[in-house]
This record gives structure tokens, sequence and C-alpha cells, in this order.
């Protein structure tokens, strides 16, 4: 019974806790097969099973639970003894005290007895299922090795051809080096050759140690003489010069291509060309010619000749094309070089000459620096430079001339046919012996010359003239002659040229400088107009200063301006320079009573002069007066007059300037007269206003004052003491209600703050004024208020001051602020007050409160007015204006 009482005081919960430890004790050793929940449900099954065997019943009972706990934890695939071992400790730490030993003992040996029996047969299955693996593992095992075999059979094979093919490559590669080593020797032996001889000579060697030919020849080709020129040969028959005509026409082709061309058997050709025989007589069997090519062009060719009838092989073709590239370029390289050679000779004389001739000089001067020059480059006995001028030859300059330019300008007047075929043909002309040429003219003094060489000057394709040298012994003049005289004629022509460019572009320049400093003139008058329009505000000192302005541009000996005054009045003179009296009289007149002047005509420009003036004008015999129109937006506003002591008057380059200067008087005095009517426009609607103002307020409060007066002295007859003193307080409300409307109205017109204080100060100034005085408690907040635009500064003044002016007269308001910020995209002002308030249709509609004024001035800024008020809550004036 007391074991009984031990374990049924085991409640749910130490059931779940024994449950998960021997879970815990384990669960690690093998992995089993199944969820998680599940295998908790069984170890609680299992626990629960242990614990009602040991809390009563048979020790027989407790045995055979036991054993089925063992089966358990085989079924969990628990196998290994520490399974088993885990099992038994946890167990009997955790029955420890709940029920008797002899119980506990039972209940473990069953286990231990039934996880013996149960685990036997599944270990007997495992080790069968181990076997059979490893049985099926080894067949498999000894299969591989027998296809591995196989395989390794194959990769040995094909292992012993790439080793194969490898040496071969390495053979071959070591031939293409060696041949690139021989290429590279013959490269360096041709490029140290110094002359053309020499790299002939080293290519047919090298030739003829790769292939053992009969004959080893190399060519150029002249194809303007359709010529193969022989360089080098190894057979005597062929010494270097010979000279073959191109006949072979099939070889010919071929080459011009690029292609190799072969003839295995020369001997069976019926056609055979002269050379062909030729090469078949001295014992030649089989042909090969390689071409010689540069640039897609083929200069010449490398012909091989063998003895004996046969192929040529791959090796011999490929080896001989090597070197007919080699061959090419040194043969170019070595001529590029004769030739860079000659031609940097002749570029250091003619530097010499043209570094001489880089002189800002005339062309006469030139011409004679350049035959001096010459001399030191080409002998002659004279020489001379001949430059066109509207297809004439004209001597410019001649060195060593015994004769005078008398007698060459005669020969020049003969226009020598020798001299005019070189400028025509644009080419030189040489006659090798003067008494010989039926293109020589004969003139007494140049019986000396008897070879002449005439060289055209040419620049851009074009003819300039004509270098003539001439010496006093006959056919002396050779090409080299020629090419270098033409080379010196091409700097001297570029020379020459130059120097008239010089004087062009002198004149030029000084052109350039004339139109510059006039149109700086230009831009300096119009400056001056346009700063003097600005800043003058009033129209006698706007036009006192224009005049001073046109003397200065123009000259002149007086100036004067004359307004249309209307239909009365006509013309009145404004302005003018002259401080004569009688001058001013007679130019009054005289614009006054001439019918041509006033009005003008549509681009009238008149100059007067003579008899023109009238008498006494001062410098009447040679003076001239002009009279130009002032106009404006179609408008005739009056004349400009400019008077000169000379007769000429305003040069006629001038002109345009004047006239331009007249029309921005005209626009500088229409600006001000619009500025005066827009003023004059404003003061208007102030006085307007104010006079509304007066009558809506104070003249309405001084009338009412008159009512009360009179009720108060009716009052005051009758004796009735409380109606009289009644009358006098409505009398002293009505006299303070008119101060306050009164000093309201002075402040407005007081502007000069706004521009003293600017917009902040200005308001509360305002508000310590009028509204301190009355006990209002008035503020102007603006922290967060920048620079404003004049406009808008101006703008948000005069509608504070309304707004401020209606609270003080109908609001009753106790406090005011206004407030001022500058935001993001524009301007923001707010009045508000805590006054009584009023309904905004009845307000509208009757047109009061200054409401149509004030969104008046904002719309004139672009701005917006908003209006927000209600009954007993006080009223806000909101202006936004857009930057």
């Amino acid at each position: 019974m007391h074991d009984n009482y031990l374990v049924m005081n085991l409640n749910e919960e130490r059931l779940i806790e024994i449950a998960a430890a021997w879970r815990k004790a384990v669960t690690h050793i093998a992995y089993i097969p199944m969820p998680s929940v599940e295998i908790r449900r069984r170890f609680e099954r299992m626990t629960t099973s242990a614990i009602d065997a040991l809390g009563g019943g048979d020790p027989a009972d407790i045995e055979q639970v036991g054993r089925a706990i063992g089966q358990g934890l085989v079924d969990l695939n628990l196998l290994k003894a520490d399974a088993l071992q885990n099992t038994l400790s946890c167990l009997a730490v955790e029955f420890e005290g709940v029920t008797t030993p002899t119980r506990l003992m039972q209940l473990l040996a069953g286990i231990s007895g039934g996880f013996v029996a149960a685990s036997q047969p599944v270990l007997l299955k495992q080790q069968e299922a181990i076997s059979r693996a490893a049985t099926y593992a080894l067949t498999r095992t000894q299969k591989a090795l027998e296809s591995s075999r196989d395989r390794l059979a194959q990769t040995n094979r094909e292992l012993s051809f790439h080793i194969a093919e490898r040496a071969r490559a390495e053979e071959t590669q070591r031939e293409y080096a060696r041949r690139l080593q021989g290429l590279r020797e013959i490269d360096l032996a041709i490029l140290s050759a110094e002359s053309l001889s020499a790299i002939v000579d080293i290519s047919i060697d090298y030739l003829h140690h790769i292939i053992p030919a009969h004959v080893i020849s190399i060519a150029l080709i002249d194809s303007e003489r359709d010529q193969l020129i022989v360089q080098r040969s190894t057979h005597a028959h062929y010494p270097t010069g010979r000279i073959f005509s191109l006949v072979m026409f099939d070889a010919l082709r071929q080459l011009e291509r690029g292609h190799v061309y072969i003839n295995r058997d020369l001997s069976p050709s019926r056609d055979r060309s002269l050379n062909m025989t030729e090469i078949v007589d001295l014992g030649g069997r089989s042909l090969m010619a390689v071409p010689l090519r540069y640039h897609e062009v083929t200069i010449g060719c490398v012909i091989i000749v063998l003895s004996e009838v046969r192929d040529f092989s791959a090796r011999e073709i490929n080896g001989a094309r090597e070197i007919a590239d080699s061959i090419t370029v040194a043969i170019q390289n070595r001529q590029l070089l004769e030739a860079e050679q000659e031609a940097r000779q002749r570029e250091s004389i003619l530097r010499e000459v043209a570094a001489s001739l880089a002189l800002d000089l005339t062309p006469g001067e030139l011409s004679r620096r350049i035959l001096t020059m010459l001399d030191t480059v080409i002998s002659f006995r004279s020489a001379a430079i001949l430059l066109l001028e509207d297809g004439v030859l004209r001597l410019a300059a001649q060195h060593g001339d015994p004769v005078g330019y008398e007698q060459s300008d005669k020969l020049l007047a003969r226009r020598p046919r020798s001299m005019w075929a070189a400028i025509e043909s644009m080419q030189p002309v040489i006659i090798e012996d003067t008494s010989q040429s039926p293109d020589w003219v004969a003139i007494a003094g140049f019986e000396y010359i008897r070879a002449w060489m005439g060289v055209p000057l040419l620049v851009k394709g074009e003819c300039v003239g004509l270098l003539a040298i001439d010496r006093d012994q006959p056919n002396t003049f050779d090409e080299k002659d020629r090419d270098l005289a033409m080379a010196f004629a091409n700097q001297a022509a570029i020379a020459i040229e130059n120097g008239r460019l010089f004087v062009r572009q002198q004149a030029a320049t000084d052109e350039l400088g004339r139109r510059y400093r006039e149109r700086e003139r230009e831009f300096n008058v119009l400056y001056g107009i346009t700063v003097t329009a600005v800043s003058k505000t009033d129209l006698e000192s706007l036009l006192e200063r224009l005049l001073e302005l046109v003397i200065e541009a123009f000259g002149g000996s007086m100036a004067a301006i004359f307004l249309d005054g209307g239909n009365e009045r006509g013309l009145e003179l404004a302005a003018i320079t002259a401080r004569q009296t009688l001058v001013t009289e007679a130019l009054c007149e005289l614009v006054s009573g001439n019918l041509d002047l006033w009005p003008p005509t549509i681009d009238t420009f008149n100059i007067l002069s003579g008899a023109d003036l009238p008498d006494g004008w001062p410098g009447a015999d040679g003076g001239s007066l002009a009279v130009l129109p002032l106009r404006s937006s179609g408008s005739n506003l009056g004349l400009f007059c400019l008077a000169y002591d000379s007769p000429g008057g305003v040069p006629d380059e001038t002109i345009p300037l004047l006239v331009t200067v007249v029309d921005q008087i005209a626009v500088a005095v229409e600006n001000i007269r619009l500025r005066q009517i827009a003023r004059q426009a404003a003061i208007i609607e102030e006085r307007e206003r104010l006079a509304r103002e007066i009558h809506d307020s104070v003249t309405q409060s001084i009338y009412s004052i008159g009512l009360f007066a009179g009720a108060a002295q009716g009052a005051a007859q009758t004796g009735n003491l409380v109606k009289t003193q009644q009358s006098a307080q409505s009398i002293l409300d009505m006299t303070d209600l008119a101060l306050r409307e009164l000093r309201s109205l002075l402040f407005e017109l007081r502007t000069e703050l706004l521009a003293r204080l600017g917009l902040v100060g200005a308001l509360r100034e305002r508000l310590s004024v009028v509204e301190h005085r009355l006990d209002i408690q008035a503020e102007v907040r603006a922290d967060e208020c920048g620079d404003l635009p004049i406009p808008i500064e101006e703008a948000f003044y005069r509608i504070a001051l309304e707004a401020l002016n209606n609270s003080l007269r109908h609001s009753h308001a106790r406090q005011v602020v206004v407030t001022l910020a500058t935001e993001a995209d524009g301007y923001f002002m707010s009045i508000v007050d805590d006054g009584v308030g009023f309904n905004e249709a009845d307000v509208v509609e009757a047109g009061r409160m200054g409401l149509e004024s004030m969104r008046k001035r904002t719309s004139k800024v672009g701005g917006t007015l908003t209006l927000e008020t209600q009954i007993g809550r006080g009223t806000a004036i909101i202006v936004r204006v857009p930057r």
C-alpha cells in the first residue's frame, strides 16, 4: 500500500519531466526515423507504463512491462548498448524514492531483457544487409577495374600517338625557328647594307643557299617604259643593268596579282618568247618568278631557274616568298633613304632661303633678297623675277644682269614666247641653246645669254610670276638644275605671295582699326545717351545733358531741341547750348517760320546752309544746320537741331549714328512725359481716395458733433440737465473718433517713413503713433521676413494701413497683430484683430471699408488677398504675392 501511495503522488507534470529527461538521454545516440512529436508521445507512453507497473500488481507483470519498454527502444532504432545503459541510468535516478528498490530492479531487468531479445533479430538482419551490400560493391569494383584496364590501354595508345605528333611538331617548329633565324640574319644583313647593290648581293647569296638553282636573278620593273632591269644575277649572261622588254604576259599578270609564277617544264612550250628561249638555251628547264610587292604594287621580281625538270617544294616556294618580302622592304627603304637624304640636303638649302625670306617685306624687297639667295644655290650669269600684274609681266628685281631696266622693259614688251610658255603651261621651260631656238627673242644687250631657263612661280595652282635664269654657255642646264630651281621657285612664290598678303593685311588691319574705333565711338555715344536717359528724371536737366553729349560726339558749334507744345503753342524751345540771345532768337525764328521743317514728313533729314539760314546767323557764309525730327511711337514730339561752322555739316558716314541718337533722345523724352502723366494720375487717384476717406469719416463725425451740440443747447435752454450731459458726452466721443481718423489719415500722408525706416520700421512707427496711444495692444512680427522688392513693399504698406484704419474705425479691437514673412514661393502678410467682426457679404455689397482698394493694390503686384471674418470673432486679412 505504501508503494502504491508513492507512485500515486506522481502528477502529470512530473510524468512529462521524467519522459523528457529520458528522451534527452538517449535520442542523440542514433537517428530515429519519425517526427519529434511522435517520439515525445512514445516516451511519455513508455513512462506511463513504467509508472503504472511500479504502482502495484504482480512482480511478473512489472518485468513484462519492462520487456515491452525494451522492445519499444528497439522500435525507435535505438539499438546501441549506450541507449540501454543511458535508459537504465536515467530511470534509476528519476524513480529513486518513488517505489521500492526491488520493484525498480524488476522493471530495469525487464527493460534489459526485452532490449536484448528484440535487438538480436534486427542486428542479424543488418549484418545480412551489410554482407549483401559488400558483395554487390565488390562485384561492381571488379567490373570497374576491368573497364579501367581497357580505358588505360586506349589512353596509352592515344598518348603514344600524341607524343609522336608532338615530336613531329617540335621538329617542324625547330625547322621554322631555324628559318626565322636565317631570315632574321638576312634581314639584319640587308638592313645594314649601305647600297642597293649590296642588298641584292646578300639576297641572292641567301637564295642560292636554300635553293641550289642554275640561275637566280633579281630585276626591277620600269612601268613607264615596260621594261625589266636586271639588278643582279648569278649568271654572267645577265649583267647588272641589262634591260628586257615585258613580253611574258602570263607571268606578268600573275606577278601583278601577287601570285608566284611557276613553269615546271620550259622545253615543250611552243609560244616561247625570246627571253624564255634564251633561258632554255642557257640550260634552264624549270622556272619560278616571285613578285616583289610594295603597297599592293609589283615593283620587280626574283627569278629562279633550275637545270632540271621538277616541281618546286613548298619549302622552296615559302623561302623564296619570305626573302622576296625582305628584299622588297629593303629596296624601298634604301630608295626612300636616298630620296630623303637628297630631299634633306635640298631642304636644308631651302630652309636657309626661307629663313632669310621670313620677313615682313614688300614684294620688291623680297624679290631682290630671293635673287641674292639664289646665287648661293644655282650658278648663273644673271637672273630676274617677273611678277604678273593685270595680265602683264613686270620686272620686280634682277641680279647680276649687265643691262638696265630700260632694255628689260623692251624685252618684256615683245612678250617672248619662251616666258609665256612657262607661264601658260605652269611648267619649267629650258632653252638649251638660244641661238638655235625659234622661241627666243634676240634683243640688243642680251647677246650673252646662251642657255635660258624659266620657272613659273606657283601659289595654290595659280601662276603669279616667273623666275628667269640664264647662263653664258649653251647646254648647261640639266635635270638637277631644273628640280632645284623648281623647289626654290616654290619657296620664292610663297614668300612673294606672303609679302603681298602682308601689304594687304596691313591695309586691312588699318581699315579694321578705323572701323573698330568708329564702332567704339558709336557704342560710347549710345551708352552715354542711355545712361543719361535712365539717371535723369526731370526733362530740363535730361535735355541739357543730352545736347552736351551730342556736341562731344559729333562736334558742331550749337545744338538745340524744340518740343511740340500743342496746337495753340506750337513748337517751343526746350533746350539749347548757345549762350547768345541773338543766336537763340534766330534759331527760333527759323524753326517756327519754316513749314518745310514742321510738321516733318517721314524720315525727314534737312541740312540748311547759305541762303537757307536767316540773316545774322553766325557763320552764315560757310555754316550749316542739320534738322532732324523727334519721333516716338509714331508721334511727332519736336525737332532736333545741330549747327556747324563749316558748310559740309554732318559727315555722311555719321548720319546713321546721328539719326539713331536722335531717336534715343525722342524715346527718353517720351518716357519722362509718360512718367509725369503716370505720377499725376497717381496723385489724382490718391487725392480722390483721401477725399472719400475724409467725407466718409471725419466729415460725418464733425456733422454729428454739430447735431449733438444743437441738442445740448436745446436741452440747456429747457433746463434738462441730464439730456445736456448726454449730448456733451456724445460730443466728446465723436470728437475723439474724429481725432483718431484724422491721425490715421495724416499718417498715410507720411510716405517718407517707408523710404527711411523700411516696411517693418514704418509699420511699427504707425502702431506706436496711433494704436498704442489708444491703448490698443498692437505688434509687428517679422522674424522670418527678408528684403522685399520695392513695389511689393509699397503695396504691403498701403494695404496694412488700410486694414489698420478699418480695424480702428469699425472693429473696436483691443489687440492687433501684423505678420510679415518671406516664404519659399513668395511673400506673405497678415493683419489680424480681435474685434467684433462683420458679415463679409454686407460689406462687399455696400462697397465700404476699402476692400476694393486693397484688392486692387494686391492685383497690381500679382498677388491674392483673402478676407476671413465672423461676427464676434475678429477679422483677418491675408495677402500672398508670388516671387
